[in-house]
């Protein structure tokens, strides 16, 4: 599976998409388990 996400350096820049990539995140760790 893939997931697409922002870079760490964008997610500096526009810290209201944290919460997203938290959840794809929270997805992957779903899918590893």
């Amino acid at each position: 599976a893939l997931i697409p996400t922002y870079h760490p350096n964008f997610l500096l820049k526009n810290p209201s998409l944290k919460k997203e990539v938290f959840l794809d995140l929270q997805k992957v760790q779903k899918l590893l388990v």
